[in-house]
């Protein structure tokens, strides 16, 4: 009886049931660069403008505020501070604001769900031909 607890108890504390779950709504941008309350935010695409001066004119170039308690998720599912976002500039970052534009969310992707993002992206173009 007392492995059959154990089991269950083990099975129920499993980290590996806290899995990273992003909603499909999410904006997906690149962080430029982060210095709280604003972050300025580049798109992922190929840009001339971006590449000709190696990175120092974007064209595409917003820079959005953060709320006060923003919520930062590394790639690893653990919340960051705001004073550690300036690491992860150069990074792929999923989005979700509030009604003024502001940034309520901010999860740093990882490579298979930056992946995911862009099919899901392509599908929905596909469908609106």
């Amino acid at each position: 009886m007392k492995k059959y607890l154990l089991a269950l108890l083990l099975a129920l504390s499993s980290t590996a049931w806290a899995y990273r779950f992003p909603i499909d709504s999410m904006e997906v941008a690149v962080l430029k660069s982060a210095s709280f309350p604003q972050v300025t935010l580049t798109t992922d695409g190929f840009s001339w403008l971006r590449t000709l001066t190696l990175g120092w004119l974007d064209d595409g170039a917003k820079t959005v505020n953060m709320v006060q308690g923003v919520r930062i998720k590394d790639e690893n599912n653990r919340f960051i501070t705001h004073g550690q976002l300036q690491n992860y500039t150069g990074r792929i970052v999923a989005l979700r604001r509030d009604g003024a534009g502001n940034i309520l969310e901010m999860w740093i992707l990882t490579p298979q769900e930056n992946e995911a993002f862009k099919e899901r992206a392509a599908l929905l173009q596909n469908q609106q031909r």
